[in-house]
């Protein structure tokens, strides 16, 4: 419904998203589910994963094909009832050792959960103990397939053999045991054509399961046709009826899927000139209850039968296969997903699956807007784990940054919800880690990608596990870089103001690789400030250009910056030019937003410093995860400054922003302004940064008491002297020739300067007392706090004296 509509946001977004052409096959099948969708309440829970709704024969043949098993939700239920059984099993055994059943279901059981090995042991043993039982033999041969996968030429030739043969013997005893012709069909799909194998040699096993099971075998003989190029029109045809046409009701469904599975032989006969029709029996006719395809709204829906249910979704996976890897038609596989997910949605475990089909068939074509509008749409009906997974996948390949913002909070809650089984962790983590990658976030991608590397190095995705590691070596290097030229600049910086150079002490959580951070003092840059340091800081910023464009262009800007000695108007100017085109490039990413700030605050230019500092908050308070994943570190973009009373700790992003906000505005004169934000951010700041934040608001009360204290009628020109006497920090300018300071009656401003005389003498007071409190400060912190208490003081004996008569 969604990749049907014909309108489009913008001419942006349509060039993103070229039209698509779904027959109206499938937009009917989706318009008359979406009556059952509005009547259908939506499930409390998540869904159970997809896989819960095949059955062992289903579960088999994914396996064998080589199919995706994560499961995003675990069901207490099912792992209760598998413990339960395997507990009971061991003790009959422990009881009885020939007790056959008991090794048959362990065997089963191993199977199932791909301990291939283990399996094989308990089967040989159940089937030497009993060695007329088809069924122990069918299980048997389908252990010794999926287990020969993993071993060698040899082996793997010798372990299809005795299948083969287990699978004979099985028909033997049982003759339309359907699980020993499924694996017979595998065994000749896996077996090389110059050893007679190939699709040709199962055919006759599949015909032989569509005349026994009709549904099973539909699907079976389609897949067996798929594999050739003459007849894989008709085959696609046939899954596409069993998807489209077979009801979800036991009810007449073979009826329905013996009928396609004639016309689909029937097609090949007629095109290779055999007659594996006329092996199926008659055909039966019978009248289909209408209610069964298009269910009226109000009427009760029966209940979907499970292995229709099941061989739905078998077709719909092959058949999507087939056109978008084979075929390379993703138009025709967003249909066939479309329909399927029309007619699996009473089924939510099988309808996710579909949905996510859908969702990739318009990632193939590169239709995103159809992508998240059908995501959007279909999460409304059940907010599927699996659908929002697939999600988060999609938005790194889209990599706009609308869809990454909406669905990486998703993979965090998937990460860290107890419903999420154990071995669904690292993929959940490898794809948070590259969505952090894509916004920039290296820091974070790194750490996540970490995470994810110890589990894929034991589970599936060695894809994954080579990239992952691949992309935490390029942060590594790129901080490495990034640092080495921060690290120069700062110390050139602050050696041409005439600051002491100090090594740029890493703040908790910048550090790529996990280690602790470093506060010692450094003598100098990290290469001579000559030539051929020049040079080799060029090198390193070409090499941060090719990695990060925008990092890039921070790390040019500052060797602009050091590169100006005697033209500091044009290489501030350069460089400004390169950190607002970065700003522009990548509005979110706060490190340029600082880099103005500091520009701006450098010129004195104190009215855009607090422009800037606004809008550094408002990025601060929208992400959180700024703090622990920024590649460069506050006080490396802030040259190296260590903020008072903060213990050489790190500031978080969030304390940053409100900080410079502050300062901007105690630098404009703005001093209520500037005391809101300093407490403002005080209320939202982690308790060791509470310090820095009394600090400066003791800071802002000195200043504004000053200020006003310099604008109150002063008696006496001894008092300026006793005040320079005590302090050098205040000066007072002399009283104007002929004003006495005295004449005059007190009016309302000189009413409302004495309620701020006293406002601000009260705070500096509180945050005076509230500093000297603090235990563990440097020593220079308790000098800082020292200079205050004696400027209060100064100023508090300057307002005694004019208030004396």
């Amino acid at each position: 419904q969604a990749a049907s509509s014909p309108s489009r946001p913008s001419a942006d977004s349509a060039t993103l998203s070229p039209p698509l052409s779904i027959s109206s096959l499938a937009l009917a099948a989706v318009s008359r589910w979406v009556g059952v969708a509005e009547m259908a309440q939506v499930p409390e829970r998540p869904p159970p994963p997809s896989l819960a709704c095949l059955g062992d024969a289903e579960l088999l043949d994914w396996t064998y094909h080589r199919r995706p098993r994560k499961e995003f939700v675990v069901l207490p239920e099912l792992e209760e009832e598998r413990r339960h059984s395997q507990s009971v099993f061991k003790d009959l055994i422990s009881r009885h050792e020939t007790c056959h059943e008991a090794l048959f279901g362990l065997g089963r059981l191993a199977v199932l959960q791909q301990r291939y090995d283990e399996g094989l042991g308990y089967l040989e043993e159940a089937v030497a103990l009993v060695q007329r039982e088809a069924l122990y033999l069918a299980w048997l041969a389908w252990a010794l397939l999926l287990a020969g996968d993993h071993r060698g030429l040899i082996e793997r030739t010798g372990a299809r053999s005795r299948a083969a043969g287990l699978c004979v013997e099985a028909l033997r005893l049982v003759p339309r045991l359907v699980l020993a012709l499924r694996c017979l069909v595998c065994v000749a799909l896996s077996t090389p054509l110059f050893a007679g194998g190939g699709w040709q040699a199962a055919l006759p096993h599949a015909v032989e399961l569509a005349a026994c099971s009709p549904v099973a075998g539909l699907y079976v003989v389609a897949r067996v046709l798929l594999q050739d190029s003459i007849s894989a029109d008709s085959a696609a045809r046939g899954l596409k009826d069993l998807i489209a046409e077979v009801p979800l009701q036991r009810q007449n469904s073979a009826i329905w899927a013996a009928a396609a599975v004639r016309r689909c032989l029937e097609a090949f006969d007629a095109s290779m000139g055999t007659e594996w029709a006329a092996r199926l029996p008659p055909p039966r006719l019978l009248e289909l209850d209408p209610d069964l395809k298009s269910p009226r709204k109000g009427a009760a829906s029966p209940q979907p039968d499970a292995h229709v249910v099941a061989t739905k979704l078998l077709a719909v996976d092959a058949l999507w296969q087939h056109w978008v890897h084979r075929a390379k038609d993703p138009v025709q596989a967003a249909e066939v997903a479309l329909l399927a997910a029309a007619q699996l949605r009473p089924c939510t475990a099988a309808w996710q699956r579909a949905v996510c089909l859908a969702l990739k068939a318009f990632a193939f074509q590169g239709c995103w807007d159809e992508c998240w509008k059908l995501a959007a749409s279909e999460l409304a009906f059940c907010l599927s784990p699996e659908v929002l997974y697939q999600c988060g996948r999609l938005a790194y390949f889209d990599g706009r940054a609308d869809p990454i913002d909406a669905y990486l909070p998703h993979l965090h809650h998937l990460a860290s919800s107890p419903e999420v089984p154990t071995k669904a962790f690292p993929h959940i983590l490898f794809w948070i880690g590259m969505l952090h990658h894509k916004r920039g976030e290296w820091v974070l991608a790194a750490r996540a990608l970490q995470a994810a590397v110890p589990g894929l190095q034991q589970g599936e995705g060695k894809s994954k596990l080579a990239r992952a590691e691949a992309t935490i070596s390029s942060v590594a290097k790129l901080q490495t870089d990034v640092h080495e030229v921060f690290d120069h600049s700062n110390a050139v910086l602050r050696q041409a103001a005439g600051k002491p150079i100090m090594a740029a002490a890493v703040g908790e959580g910048a550090s790529a690789d996990g280690s602790s951070p470093s506060s010692s003092a450094g003598a100098g840059p990290s290469w001579p400030w000559s030539m051929f340091g020049v040079w080799r800081g060029s090198g390193v910023v070409v090499s941060v250009e090719s990695t990060d464009p925008y990092l890039g262009k921070l790390c040019r800007s500052r060797m602009a910056l050091m590169c100006g000695a005697g033209a500091e108007a044009e290489a501030e100017a350069e460089a400004e030019g390169l950190i607002e085109a970065a700003a522009t490039e990548s509005p979110r990413r706060w490190e340029a937003h600082m880099e103005l700030w500091q520009l701006h605050a450098c010129r004195r230019d104190h009215t855009r410093a607090t422009l800037i500092g606004r809008r550094l908050v408002e990025l601060a308070g929208v992400d959180h995860q700024w703090g622990p994943g920024l590649l460069v570190d506050g006080q490396r973009l802030l040259r190296g400054k260590v903020w008072a009373c903060s213990g050489y700790a790190a500031v978080g992003p969030l304390s940053l922003a409100h900080l410079l906000l502050a300062k901007s505005l105690r630098h404009c004169g703005l001093w209520e302004d500037a005391w809101d934000a300093l407490i403002v951010g005080e209320s939202e700041a982690a308790g060791s940064a509470h310090g820095t934040f009394w600090y400066q608001q003791a800071k802002v009360c000195m200043r504004a008491l000053r200020e006003a204290v310099d604008r109150s009628p002063d008696p006496s020109r001894a008092a300026i002297l006793e005040r320079a006497a005590v302090s050098n920090l205040v000066v007072v300018p002399p009283p104007l020739d002929g004003d006495d300071g005295h004449e005059g009656q007190v009016g309302a401003e000189e009413e409302e300067a004495a309620a701020a005389i006293s406002l601000w003498q009260r705070r500096a007071s509180e945050r005076l007392c509230t500093l000297d409190a603090l235990g563990d400060l440097a020593a220079e912190d308790y000098a800082r706090i020292a200079r205050l208490s004696a400027v209060l003081e100064a100023l508090e004996r300057r307002l005694s004296m004019q208030s004396a008569p």
